[in-house]
């Protein structure tokens, strides 16, 4: 394993991090706190997404022989106490709890951004892919 050298090397762990922690309170999010069956279907979907997302960049990580970063399990622990009492503090849409999830994904964005840097080939390929479904699903997200 090699020690992280490059703001892109850093920026790809993040986003790792950043996509397996927001599938994971998406799917929280579906199963007991948002009611609308649209928005459930769409965090639905982007759950197994970032899941996806979460593997095939874990695997880049492993093949570029970098230390993958271990998710903060206290922190996210809090971060979907936070998605809970906003759900209950907010309207029944869950309009802040989705303003959060949007602000994650732009997060995610950056980094992956970042990450892209002057990466190469089939790196590159697979940031650009997730770049554009990141996009994508801000658009619907918004729209929704």
């Amino acid at each position: 394993m090699s020690l992280i050298t490059s703001t892109e090397d850093a920026a790809l762990l993040d986003a790792v991090r950043l996509a397996a922690e927001l599938a994971q309170r998406y799917q929280y999010s579906v199963d007991h706190l948002i009611e609308p069956a649209g928005i459930c279907h769409l965090l639905s979907r982007r759950a197994a997404t970032l899941e996806d997302l979460n593997q095939r960049l874990t695997n880049v990580i492993h093949q570029a022989g970098l230390l993958p970063r271990e998710p903060d399990l206290e922190m996210s622990e809090l971060r979907t106490l936070a998605d809970q009492f906003s759900s209950w503090l907010d309207d029944p849409t869950c309009s802040k709890l989705l303003d959060r999830f949007a602000e994650v994904e732009r997060e995610l964005l950056n980094e992956l951004n970042t990450a892209r840097g002057k990466s190469k080939s089939e790196r590159k390929r697979l940031l650009d892919e997730a770049i554009e479904q990141i996009e994508q699903f801000l658009q619907q997200f918004s729209s929704s």
